[in-house]
């Protein structure tokens, strides 16, 4: 255990690494807390099943995380600095919508995760997005660029981060397990009052391809089609900022910022090259941290490994039925020389 010792304040964390040094440090340095709120209900991802690892990653850095129910509610509460919206599956209420288009327009904060081949994307969640200047595309992002990071077809690389805060020395290949392209179309929140100002995060390469055909995706064999594909670059992820056209010194615009994926925060993928440090850092730019944005120490010992469809399926069959051949053939071989060596014997 170290203990910790700042003008009068003391703390302590548990054992020697860089990682449990700097959460020291942080919790005597800047000991504000931020209250944030997962938005429940819709099919969306719980902090606590799936993705723990994340979870406890934002409370070390001072994020307070809170379940949220719009729909029992009917309000947003005062204290909420951050709305998380994570992988739903059904759109947002009518109700829900013009809640949170009031709460970023007077300078509220979210950060959301859309997964693609769901309803959530659809009706009022549609209407939504599209006040923000968001166009959701419906199709899926088809990148051949993953298999030389041991990855399917299916999933897609993010191997370019235009300028911002939030990419500020972001140097590494992030991973989506399953995502959507975003499109940005500028549009007014309301030209009396907000303009929104939208800014790319992660792109893929040019090898990839927003695909629409999803026959061909369950066959696990897309193929570009250049009459109703959309060939990469791609955008993954974005920030927006809405700008009030007429600013006071207590009332700024809100901010926001959109992944077309969310399987890339589960304990499986959120530690795989910039993933962490890309969720983090757009959660520290939407509450204007700016001591927040950095790179975060790596874990020495981590090493994942992803596997394809087919280098799966190989291991597989290697494990089930090759290695358990190989005893039984073995065993038959022992039994037949034991039965030889009895028989001379005689």
């Amino acid at each position: 255990m170290v203990l910790w010792e700042w003008r009068g304040k003391r703390g302590k964390t548990t054992g020697f690494f860089e990682e449990g040094f700097s959460s020291g440090v942080r919790e005597l340095v800047d000991p504000r807390t931020y209250s944030c709120y997962v938005l429940e209900g819709h099919g969306g991802k719980d902090p606590e099943k799936d993705f723990p690892f994340l979870k406890q990653k934002l409370e070390e850095e001072n994020y307070v995380l809170r379940v949220l129910s719009l729909e029992e509610v009917g309000e947003i509460p005062r204290d909420a600095e951050l709305i998380f919206w994570i992988g739903p599956k059904e759109p947002l209420l009518e109700k829900e919508a013009a809640l949170l288009e009031t709460y970023l327009a007077n300078g509220g904060r979210m950060v959301i995760c859309l997964d693609p081949l769901v309803a959530a994307a659809s009706g009022t969640s549609e209407s939504f997005f599209s006040t923000l200047g968001i166009a959701l595309d419906s199709r899926v992002v088809v990148d051949t660029r993953s298999q030389l990071f041991r990855g399917d077809f299916f999933f897609a690389t993010a191997t370019r981060y235009p300028t911002h805060a939030i990419t500020r020395g972001l140097n590494k290949v992030s991973v989506f397990p399953l995502a959507r392209p975003l499109s940005i179309r500028p549009k007014r929140l309301d030209p009396k009052r907000v303009e929104v100002e939208l800014y790319p995060l992660a792109e893929t390469s040019e090898t990839a391809w927003a695909e629409s055909d999803k026959d061909s995706l369950r066959s696990a064999a897309p193929r570009f089609d250049p009459t109703l594909d959309l060939r990469g670059p791609l955008v993954l992820a974005m920030a927006g900022e809405l700008q009030k056209l007429e600013p006071t010194l207590t009332q700024k615009g809100g901010r926001f910022v959109l992944f077309g994926d969310s399987d890339f925060l589960t304990d499986r993928y959120v530690k795989v090259g910039n993933n962490l440090d890309l969720f983090l850092n757009a959660v520290a730019w939407a509450v204007e941290r700016e001591d927040g944005i950095t790179l975060r120490p790596k874990d020495p010992l981590h090493h994942p490994i992803i596997l394809s469809r087919s280098e799966t399926l190989l291991i597989g069959i290697f494990v089930i039925g090759v290695i358990p051949g190989i005893w039984v053939a073995l065993g038959v071989y022992n039994i037949r020389r034991s039965r030889r060596s009895h028989a001379v014997s005689q």
